[in-house]
C-alpha cells in the first residue's frame, strides 16, 4: 500500500534510452580534450572542454571514451572538483580491460543536472589526471570516441599531449693540478640538487677531474653543486670562490657554462677519546669552524694502541671548536687554531653523566595498598623510564623519576590495574597529553588526581570444549566520548566459564566492550563482530554486570616466508588484515620460516604482508612471486575455514641509501626517511642512525622513487623531498635547513584558552603539512615552515568541546610569526535514520555541507539508527545527503543545524527487463537510464 501511495504522490517517468538509432541532434555541443605538455614523471591535468553554440542544455547522463598512447601516458584518476560534473553521481573513469590506452568515462544526475549555458565556450566539464611515463619519448593524440547519452551527437575535436624531452645541460669541472694531492686519488662524487622541485643528479669525476650531469630541469634556478668526500673539505660551488658551507653556496640554473670547484685537501685532526685511560668507541667527535660554521664529524673506534679518531679534510688556517658527545658521557669541547699542518695529539678524557634530569610530581587519591606505575617517555630519544608507587595513609603521594636524558617531548603516564590510565595533565589519551620539556631544566608539579567517581563492568567468558589451558583473553572497555578505557586479562584454567571485572572506569554511557585473543575471534558485546554495530554499555546508573562473551575459534592462515632462493626467513613480521570485517592478526616467523595467525574472521579479502625493519612491505601472491606492488597482491579467503600454504616470497631487491646533515654538516639522527614509487606502488620506511646514515632495502627496480627526509615536528628543520630517484642509489643525501615558526593561542569567543585543539597548516606549493596541538593554556607551536603564500591553517577542537572548526586560506609566511585563533560556538546535527516502517537503518552515510562556510563533515548511523555530527559552524545553507544500499538517496537543502531530527528512507525498487533488436537478438552494453519527475 505504501508503494501505491508513493506512486500516486509522484508522477514517475521511466526513460529507457537504448540509442540504437540516432537520437535528436545536439549538434550545438562540441567537446575537446585540452592540449597539454610535460616531461617524464610529470603529473598532468587534462580538462575536457565543452562548448555550446545553441540553447542551454542539461546533462542528465553521459558516457564516452578517451583514447591515448599508453606508452606515453598513464591514467591515474578523475577529478570533478570545480567542474560542471562536480555534483553528479557515480562519475567514474575506468581503463578498458582490452585496451590500456582507452578509458571509459561516465556519470549520472537527474535531480540537479549540470547545465551547459547557451552560447558558452570552453566550459570545463571534467578533469582527468594523467602521469607521463618515465620512459615516454613521443607525443600522444587525445581522441574522444563513442559518445552516448546527452553527448551522443556532440561534435568532437582532438587534443594533443606534447612530450618535452629532458634538457641536457653540461657542467664541466676543469682539471686543476693541485686539486688531487695523491696520485691515486679516487673518483669524486658530484651532487647537483634542485631544492625547489626536488630533482637532481649524481656524477663521478673522470681521471682528469671533469664531470657532467644531465637530465636536469631546465626551468629550475636553485641547483646546488657539491662535492662530498671524507678525505677532502666539503666543497660547494660559488662563482667567487669555492665554499665549504652550504649556506654560502650559489644556487644556479642548468646551462653549458663551465663552473669550476677547487677541492681543498686540508689537514688531518687526530687524537684519542678515553674513559679511565681506556679507548671508548662510538663517541661522536665534531669539528666546527668558528668562521663558516662548517662541521665535519667522525665516530671514535676502540683502538687502544694509538689514536682512535681521525678527521680528514679540515680546511687550514681557521679556528675550530672540537666537541665530543655521547648519550652516556658528559659533553666536552676545546678550541683550536689550525694552521697548515695536521694535528695528532687531541685528547679527551670522558666523564660519566650523572643524574641528568628529573620529573617530580604527586598522586592524589591513591588508596592504601594500591599500586600505580608512572612512565616518563620520549619518542624522540626512544627512551622510557618508570617508577612504582604504592599507596599509604597519605592523601597525596609523591614520586620522582631520575636519570632522564634531556629532550623536549616527554609524556608522563600513570598505569594501574585498579585505576583508569591517565596522562599528564589529567588526560585520558596520549594524543591529549601535555608534553614536558627537559632540554634545560627539571620538571616539578607533574601531578595526577585519581578520579573518585568510578564504576565497573563485569561478566563471564565462556570457553569452548576444546580450549587449552593457558590461553589468554584480554577484555577491553573503551568510551569514545571520554577517550578513556580499561581492561582485564584472564587465563583459561580448565573451567569453561571464567569471570572478569574491569575496575575503576570513569562514568560514561557509551563503553564498547570487546575481547582480543590470538586464538579466538575478536568480538564486541553482544556477540558482535563489527565495531559500529556493538551494543554500548552504560555505567551511569551503577555497575554493569553480565556483559558476557561466548568464544568462537574462528579460522587461521598459515604458511612460510622464503627469500628468492627458497631459503626460509625467520623473525619476519607477518600480518593479516580484512578491510571488510576489520579482523586483524600478526605474528613473527619461526626459524623454519613458518607462521600461523589464528582467531581470524571469515572473509574473502584478507591481505597478507611480510616486513622486516628498513625494508619494503611484501605481499602474498597466489603465483608464488615476489610482490611489493600493492596492486598486484592476491587476496586470501577464509570462508572455507583454515588456510594453509599461504607462502610469501621476500626477494632481495635493491636499495636506496644516504646521509642527512644539517646546514653546518652535523649528522642528524632519527630523521624519518620515506621512500615511494608510484609506478611500482611500493616503498619503504626507516630512520637515520647516529651518523646520519640510512639505508632502505628490498626495493623493486624503479626510477621514479620519491625520497623524503621528514624531521620530527618538535624540531625546526624543514621537510625535504627528492624526486626521480633510481633504486640502487647510495648517495641520496640531505642537508636540512631550519625553517620559520608559527605560534599562537586558541580562544573561544569569551576569551577562554582552549586546550587539545588540533592545529594543521599545509602548503600545496611547498608540499608541507604539519600538525600541532594546543596545551592546557591554549598555546601551539609549528616549526619547520618555509616561505610561501598559499598556507591553509585549520583549527579542529576536540569532539567534547562545543566549538566549531576554524579555517583560513592563503596565509603568507615569510618569517617567524604568531596568530591568535578565535573559535566560535559549535552546533550539532543529530537524530535517527529509519526506514518507512520505522525500523532503524544502520550504516547509513550522512553528509552535511555548507557552501557558505566551505565546511563538510560525514558520519554513519549506529545499529540503532542514531547519528550525530557535532561541532559544525552556524549556517542556514546546509545540504544534507543520506544514502545506504537498498534505499533511495535523500537530499535536503538549506538546513540549519538541529538536534533530534529524524529522517525516513524508502526502500529502493528494481526495474528489470531485456533489450533486443527488432529481430529478437539481445543488445549487449545498452545503457539504461531511469529517473523520476516529481
Amino acid at each position: 500500500m505504501e508503494d501505491k501511495r508513493q506512486m500516486k504522490r509522484f508522477l514517475t517517468t521511466i526513460m529507457m534510452m537504448f540509442f540504437l538509432t540516432q537520437a535528436t541532434a545536439w549538434a550545438e555541443l562540441n567537446m575537446k580534450p585540452e592540449d597539454v605538455s610535460g616531461r617524464n614523471g610529470d603529473t598532468l591535468t587534462i580538462s575536457l572542454y565543452v562548448s555550446n553554440d545553441g540553447e542551454a542544455k542539461s546533462i542528465n547522463a553521459f558516457q564516452l571514451f578517451l583514447a591515448f598512447d599508453k606508452l606515453s601516458l598513464t591514467f591515474e584518476r578523475v577529478d570533478t572538483s570545480n567542474t560542471l560534473s562536480e555534483n553528479m553521481y557515480d562519475v567514474a573513469g575506468t581503463l578498458d580491460p582490452e585496451n590500456a590506452g582507452r578509458i571509459k568515462l561516465s556519470g549520472i544526475e537527474f535531480s540537479h543536472p549540470p547545465v551547459i549555458e547557451a552560447n558558452s565556450q570552453d566550459n570545463i566539464f571534467l578533469n582527468l589526471i594523467f602521469s607521463v611515463n618515465p620512459d615516454a619519448t613521443t607525443d600522444s593524440v587525445l581522441q574522444l570516441t563513442d559518445l552516448k547519452d546527452d553527448f551522443q551527437t556532440a561534435t568532437v575535436s582532438t587534443g594533443l599531449f606534447t612530450y618535452i624531452p629532458p634538457p641536457r645541460p653540461v657542467y664541466v669541472l676543469n682539471a686543476i693540478p693541485d686539486v688531487f694531492v695523491d696520485e691515486d686519488a679516487p673518483p669524486i662524487d658530484k651532487w647537483h640538487w634542485d631544492f625547489g622541485d626536488g630533482f637532481g643528479g649524481l656524477s663521478l669525476t673522470d681521471e682528469n677531474g671533469y664531470y657532467e650531469v644531465v637530465d636536469l630541469l631546465e626551468h629550475a634556478n636553485d641547483y646546488i653543486i657539491s662535492i662530498l668526500h671524507d678525505d677532502y673539505a666539503p666543497a660547494f660551488f660559488n662563482a667567487e670562490t669555492t665554499t665549504c658551507a652550504i649556506h654560502s653556496a650559489e644556487k644556479v640554473s642548468p646551462s653549458y657554462e663551465t663552473r669550476d670547484i677547487v677541492l681543498e685537501k686540508g689537514v688531518d685532526l687526530a687524537g684519542k677519546v678515553t674513559f679511565n685511560d681506556i679507548s671508548v668507541e662510538n663517541i661522536l667527535i665534531s669539528v666546527q669552524s668558528e668562521t663558516t660554521g662548517m662541521v665535519k664529524s667522525k665516530f671514535s673506534t676502540s683502538d687502544n694502541t694509538g689514536n682512535n679518531f681521525i678527521i680528514k679534510g679540515v680546511p687550514a688556517n681557521d679556528a675550530y671548536v672540537i666537541r665530543v658527545s655521547s648519550d652516556d658521557y658528559l659533553e666536552n669541547s676545546i678550541k683550536l687554531s689550525v694552521e697548515s699542518s695536521s694535528i695528532d695529539d687531541i685528547y679527551f678524557s670522558l666523564e660519566k653523566k650523572e643524574g641528568t634530569r628529573i620529573i617530580h610530581g604527586t598522586i592524589a587519591g591513591l588508596e592504601p595498598g594500591k599500586e600505580v606505575r608512572i612512565y616518563a617517555s620520549s619518542s624522540l630519544l626512544k627512551f622510557e623510564k618508570s617508577y612504582i608507587l604504592t599507596g599509604s595513609d597519605l592523601e597525596i603521594e609523591a614520586y620522582t623519576i631520575t636519570d632522564l636524558k634531556p629532550s623536549s617531548d616527554y609524556t608522563v603516564r600513570m598505569i594501574s590495574t585498579d585505576y583508569p590510565d591517565l596522562f599528564y595533565d589529567n588526560a585520558w589519551q596520549q594524543q591529549n597529553a601535555h608534553e614536558l620539556d627537559l632540554t634545560t631544566n627539571n620538571v616539578f608539579n607533574a601531578n595526577f588526581t585519581i578520579p573518585q567517581n568510578r564504576s565497573t563492568i563485569s561478566g563471564t567468558i565462556f570457553f569452548p570444549e576444546n580450549a587449552t589451558k593457558g590461553e589468554q583473553i584480554c577484555v577491553n572497555a573503551v568510551s569514545e566520548s571520554l577517550g578513556t578505557n580499561g581492561s582485564s586479562y584472564i587465563i583459561y584454567n580448565g573451567k569453561a566459564d571464567v569471570p572478569y571485572t574491569i575496575k575503576s572506569l570513569i562514568i560514561a554511557n557509551d563503553y564498547k566492550v570487546s575481547i582480543q585473543s590470538d586464538k579466538y575471534r575478536n568480538m564486541f558485546y553482544d556477540q558482535i563482530f563489527i565495531k559500529e554495530e556493538a551494543i554500548p554499555v552504560s555505567i551511569e546508573n551503577g555497575e554493569a554486570v553480565d556483559i558476557n562473551f561466548n568464544l568462537t575459534r574462528g579460522t587461521s592462515i598459515s604458511g612460510k616466508i622464503y627469500d628468492d632462493y627458497n631459503n626460509p626467513l625467520s623473525t619476519i613480521d607477518v600480518s593479516a588484515f580484512s578491510e571488510k570485517t576489520g579482523s586483524f592478526g600478526k605474528t613473527k616467523s619461526l626459524s623454519d620460516g613458518s607462521y600461523i595467525i589464528e582467531g581470524l574472521d571469515f572473509s574473502d579479502d584478507f591481505v597478507l604482508t611480510a616486513k622486516k625493519n628498513n625494508q619494503s612491505i611484501y605481499y602474498y601472491s597466489s603465483q608464488s612471486q615476489c610482490v611489493t606492488n600493492s596492486d598486484s597482491k592476491s587476496f586470501v579467503s577464509t570462508h572455507d575455514g583454515v588456510m594453509t600454504d599461504i607462502n610469501i616470497v621476500m626477494c632481495s631487491g635493491e636499495q636506496i641509501c644516504g646521509t642527512v646533515w644539517n646546514e653546518n654538516g652535523e649528522f642528524l639522527e632519527n630523521i624519518r626517511i620515506n621512500i615511494w614509487s608510484e609506478r611500482k606502488k611500493s616503498g619503504g620506511l626507516g630512520y637515520t642512525e647516529k651518523d646520519g646514515h640510512y639505508c632502505i632495502d628490498g626495493l623493486p627496480h624503479a626510477n621514479d622513487y620519491q625520497v623524503s627526509a621528514i624531521p620530527d615536528p618538535t624540531t625546526a628543520y624543514v621537510f625535504i623531498q627528492k624526486n626521480g630517484i633510481s633504486s640502487n642509489s647510495n648517495e641520496i643525501n640531505f642537508y636540512l635547513s631550519t625553517g620559520y615558526r608559527l605560534d599562537g593561542i586558541v580562544y573561544d569567543n569569551e576569551n577562554n584558552p582552549i586546550p587539545d585543539v588540533i592545529i594543521e597548516i599545509r602548503s600545496l606549493l611547498k608540499q608541507i603539512e604539519l600538525t600541532s596541538k594546543t596545551d592546557s593554556s591554549g598555546r601551539f607551536i609549528l616549526n619547520g615552515l618555509t616561505e610561501a603564500d598559499d598556507y591553509i591553517i585549520e583549527a579542529d577542537p576536540a569532539e567534547n568541546i562545543q566549538l566549531s572548526p576554524f579555517i583560513i586560506n592563503n596565509v603568507v609566511i615569510q618569517n617567524n610569526c604568531s596568530k591568535t585563533i578565535i573559535l566560535q560556538p559549535g552546533f550539532e546535527f543529530s537524530g535517527h535514520i529509519y526506514d518507512s516502517n520505522q525500523n532503524p537503518v544502520s550504516q547509513a552515510s550522512i553528509i552535511v555541507f555548507s557552501n557558505q562556510n566551505n565546511f563538510q563533515k560525514t558520519t554513519t548511523s549506529t545499529i540503532n539508527g542514531e547519528y550525530r555530527i557535532s561541532n559544525v559552524p552556524d549556517a542556514n545553507d546546509y545540504l544534507i545527503r543520506i544514502y545506504q544500499d537498498g534505499y533511495e538517496r535523500q537530499e535536503i537543502r538549506n538546513q540549519h543545524p538541529s538536534e533530534n531530527t529524524d529522517y525516513y528512507l524508502s526502500h529502493s525498487g528494481i526495474i528489470q527487463g531485456t533489450i533486443t533488436y527488432a529481430n529478437g537478438l539481445p543488445v549487449p552494453n545498452a545503457f539504461v537510464m531511469v529517473y523520476c519527475e516529481a
